[in-house]
């Protein structure tokens, strides 16, 4: 049975309910685990913090030993640079020039890298480099199997043309010191990962997003192309994809709280869910169904990232053993019970969840409530909520 990690610490009468709450101790465990394995395996961490989009959790990684962040988009970024984070990777395409002015005024007070599969794309950020006086990276990004962004691992023509043309680019620069670009290494995000039906085929899945990217690297240094770094690694490959010689850094985000999703593709346990959400029960219309607090503008419509499958219903009840919230409206979550053997909750009564991917509840809120050991330890604010741009 899923176990409550945060109701035996809160007072269901003043407790306002729809909320999200982070039991710190797990949250802090999950941390220096994640430091510990990257540190073992001798590889960087650069924690993605799209996770949980929050200052403090992001100094709570840094102060065990994370290398730079990773964020998803620019407005996460200017919010964590605010904060004094001064080493920044953006893993997501800046194409626009409204988005790459902005680049610039981030590349002008931090070490900034971002990625590229596309020799417009290096054009235009090594142009704007130049005329706005900055240095930004570039890392190649590397289609591993997810078939999203990036040059697939096989294209060994397509991958050496951009890595050619940032590398004329870092060339200028270097000769005419001033803004510029420079080659930051190959990067991948083998989000398929969590399509897996099993831990060996996550397993598998990681070994070869890391041995892709060594392969590449390979056939570009045969080429005469230099490859300073290799980034891979989300949070249910990091550990074996660090373990692939020749990777440099890893940048799993999700591990920090954990959810249902990584529960079944064996990546943690339901007790390393650091992550709960709080919901009072609102109705008991009939025998078998009640209804809670929490909709989808609480836990979110996600049954898994990246095609994951598995999950039955938005989130497992803690201490309910077999009730799931079956459907959601915007604000109602229905709970329904499997048979008659397992008893509802009561109206009034304050239920804890897991939800199943932790990424979109957090930034669907404003703050974090905070339990430790002893009890309430009060707010975090979600600093980059809503920071999509």
């Amino acid at each position: 049975m899923v176990q409550p990690l945060v109701l035996p610490f809160i007072h269901a009468e003043w407790f306002e309910t729809p909320a999200v709450v982070v039991h710190r101790p797990t949250l802090d465990r999950n941390i220096a685990r994640m430091a510990a394995l990257a540190a073992d395996a001798k590889v960087a961490l650069r924690p993605h913090v799209k996770a949980h989009k929050t200052v403090e959790i992001a100094r709570r990684q840094r102060m065990a030993g994370t290398q730079g962040i990773t964020v998803a988009k620019l407005g996460e970024a200017e919010v964590f640079a605010e904060a004094g984070f001064r080493d920044i990777t953006v893993a997501y395409p800046v194409i626009s020039a409204v988005k790459r002015d902005r680049l610039a005024a981030l590349a002008a007070r931090a070490r900034v890298t971002t990625v590229v599969d596309d020799l417009e794309q290096v054009d235009l950020l090594a142009r704007m480099a130049e005329e706005r006086a900055v240095t930004v990276g570039l890392w190649l990004k590397v289609d591993t199997g997810l078939h999203r962004c990036g040059i697939p691992a096989a294209e060994e023509d397509r991958a050496a043309a951009v890595v050619s043309r940032i590398l004329l680019w870092e060339k200028r620069w270097r000769e005419e010191p001033g803004g510029g670009v420079y080659f930051a290494g190959l990067l991948t995000h083998a989000g398929h990962a969590y399509g897996a039906e099993s831990k060996e085929e996550v397993e598998a899945i990681a070994k070869s997003e890391g041995e892709q990217l060594a392969a590449l690297k390979k056939a570009l240094q045969m080429r005469g192309l230099p490859t300073p770094a290799l980034s891979a690694g989300s949070t249910p490959t990091a550990a074996r994809v660090s373990k692939v010689p020749g990777i440099s850094e890893i940048r799993p985000g999700n591990y920090v709280f954990n959810d249902r999703t990584q529960v079944r593709l064996g990546a943690a346990n339901p007790e390393d869910c650091s992550l709960r959400v709080v919901a009072r029960v609102v109705s008991r219309p009939t025998p078998d169904r009640c209804v809670i607090d929490a909709g989808a503008k609480t836990l979110a419509l996600d049954q898994g990232a990246h095609g994951s499958s598995g999950l039955e219903g938005f989130g497992v009840l803690c201490g309910k053993e077999g009730l799931r919230v079956t459907r959601l409206s915007e604000e109602h979550g229905v709970i329904e019970r499997p048979n008659s053997g397992v008893e509802l909750p009561r109206v009034g009564e304050v239920v804890e969840l897991i939800p199943n991917h932790a990424c979109p509840v957090v930034n669907l809120t404003r703050r974090l409530g905070v339990v430790g050991e002893a009890g309430w330890e009060g707010w975090w604010s979600v600093d980059a909520q809503g920071r999509v741009e």
